[in-house]
């Protein structure tokens, strides 16, 4: 089952040097979940290949405007696409009333149904299951009510063990009757159920986003089980002093939590347009944790129980 990260925008407020406000395409086994949506994100769709009719779930994790200000556009892009299928967006409570004055009369014009959820931004909470993935929040440390994302990869099949189906003269046609929930007889005419030829289930892939946040210690345990995580590092630690009076990371911040943590890999982003450069953030994060990684526009990245990957 596969399961992708596409970055679509990693600066902060400003767009700059090229980069583009907050944007994250998450895809799961053809299913696509859309993590922020800053000014500009259509056009990084279009330019990397992401088709906008295969999302169906919008995340945004808070209301500063470089998080969802290109939500309004692309909810019309969808419609004159011809969109059908329903758009479901969670967000924080007052995104709602946003959408409605912004959209208008236009809303009823709509060929799809817009189904809005809002959060909880104080507590964490569970937003969505389906088959393949679990979403969960975070509660974040920043200016306003913020919220990050873990979406932990659901895997249907059962880890059956190779050795235990041969010991038992298991083979061909009745492996299928037992993967269907039938009891079956071994060699020995004994009976065999799923559970008895069946390892524990290896978990599927955690990864969380966690949005403008400054260092929030009361969160690693949340990250304990993360594989990827994705934290803002929008300054060096030279401008610890900025970072803390706008409710933002620094590298060195972004790096720590990762550590504590226990993470396999670390990607940041939310890029100050004062850096064109961003080589000294990136090493500034690999000095305490090596397994850092830019999180630069136009990467995809395959994520895994092992971390990640570029592709």
């Amino acid at each position: 089952m596969s399961f992708e990260l596409t970055i679509l925008g990693s600066n902060s407020a400003v767009p700059a040097f090229g980069r583009h406000p907050s944007s994250q395409v998450l895809s799961l086994d053809g299913n696509k979940f859309l993590i922020d949506c800053g000014e500009g994100c259509q056009l990084q769709m279009s330019k990397y290949n992401i088709k906008r009719g295969k999302l169906d779930h919008i995340f945004i994790s808070h209301l500063h405007g470089d998080h969802y200000f290109g939500l309004f556009g692309l909810i019309n892009t969808l419609n004159l696409n011809g969109r059908e299928a329903p758009l479901n967006i969670y967000g924080p409570p007052d995104l709602e009333g946003m959408l409605q004055s912004v959209l208008g009369d236009y809303s009823h014009r709509l060929q799809y149904e817009l189904v809005f959820h809002g959060l909880t931004m104080d507590s964490a909470e569970t937003i969505l299951e389906t088959k393949d993935c679990r979403v969960s929040t975070l509660v974040m440390n920043h200016s306003i009510e913020c919220l990050g994302f873990q979406f932990e990869q659901i895997k249907q099949k059962p880890n059956v063990s190779t050795e235990k189906l041969q010991a038992l003269g298991i083979e061909g046609k009745t492996i299928g009757q037992l993967l269907a929930g039938e009891v079956v007889k071994d060699l020995e005419g004994n009976t065999v159920h799923l559970e008895d030829v069946t390892l524990p289930s290896s978990r599927g892939c955690i990864y969380t986003y966690c949005s403008d946040t400054a260092r929030k210690p009361e969160n690693i345990q949340r990250l304990n089980d993360t594989d990827v995580l994705y934290h803002e590092a929008t300054f060096l630690n030279s401008r610890q002093d900025r970072a803390e009076a706008t409710g933002h990371s620094t590298a060195k911040d972004a790096a720590w939590m990762a550590k504590e943590a226990g993470v396999k890999d670390l990607l940041i982003g939310h890029f100050s347009a004062r850096y064109e450069n961003l080589e000294p953030l990136l090493e500034e994060c690999q000095a305490s944790f090596i397994r850092s990684h830019l999180a630069l526009e136009g990467h995809s990245f395959e994520l895994s129980t092992e971390g990640l990957k570029l592709v």
